[in-house]
């Protein structure tokens, strides 16, 4: 099965994520471009196809979860819990990813 490819989003959204996901959003400007794009690999590789469709309404379209519910049908709360578990496969995928990029760095020194 052919993953949807997705687009590139405006800076802030994706810095409101990475903040939201890891606690802090990166500064420098090529720590935020590597995760940046860690972050679209993980989000179109490792997200369900609706997962990814409430991401890019709660984060991108500032919609709220009883708006994006309205708007497919379904209760806030079905929103609130896939969110939640699109959340913590990010936080998972992203957090193997710079734990691997951090110790083949450290090998490198």
């Amino acid at each position: 099965m052919k993953h949807q490819r997705i687009p590139t989003y405006k800076l802030e959204s994706d810095r409101e994520i990475l903040r939201e996901i890891t606690g802090t959003a990166p500064t420098n400007r090529k720590q935020m471009e590597t995760a940046k794009k860690a972050l679209r690999d993980v989000i179109a590789r490792d997200l369900t196809p609706r997962q990814r469709e409430m991401i890019s309404y709660y984060y991108y379209q500032n919609l709220n979860h009883r708006q994006i519910g309205e708007m497919l049908g379904i209760d806030s709360s079905t929103v609130c819990r896939t969110l939640q578990r699109a959340r913590s496969r990010i936080y998972k995928n992203l957090h193997i990813y710079f734990d691997y990029l951090y110790f083949r760095l450290e090998e490198d020194s």
